[in-house]
């Protein structure tokens, strides 16, 4: 059986999460479809605890070079590094999928 890597979030991934859950739930108004976004990206997250290098790496530099990688879930992109030493998954930041990921990201640096 294959060791399983553990899934981390930073603190800006985290309140991305609450972001995306309040702009569902409270400007749209609709709980139970705020309830089920983070739950399918909370699962989605999950599941890189086996395989999480099976997601493309950001296309472009430096987060291509800094091993960056992108899983989309529905209309939200989940940007994370693996650790293959500490066998960790760091969820770095839960974007929208159509922002401009590229001056988030050098926003957070």
């Amino acid at each position: 059986m294959s060791k399983r890597y553990s899934i981390c979030y930073s603190d800006e991934a985290m309140d991305d999460l609450r972001n995306i859950y309040i702009y569902i739930a409270y400007d749209l108004q609709s709980r139970d479809n705020a309830e089920g976004q983070v739950n399918r990206i909370r699962t989605a997250i999950k599941n890189l605890d086996r395989f999480p290098k099976t997601n493309p790496l950001m296309p472009y530099e430096p987060w291509k070079s800094i091993g960056m990688y992108r899983l989309n879930v529905d209309n939200y992109a989940v940007l994370y590094l693996v650790n293959d030493d500490h066998m960790r998954v760091e969820i770095v930041r839960i974007p929208y999928g159509a922002m401009d990921i590229d001056r988030l990201l050098e926003e957070d640096t």
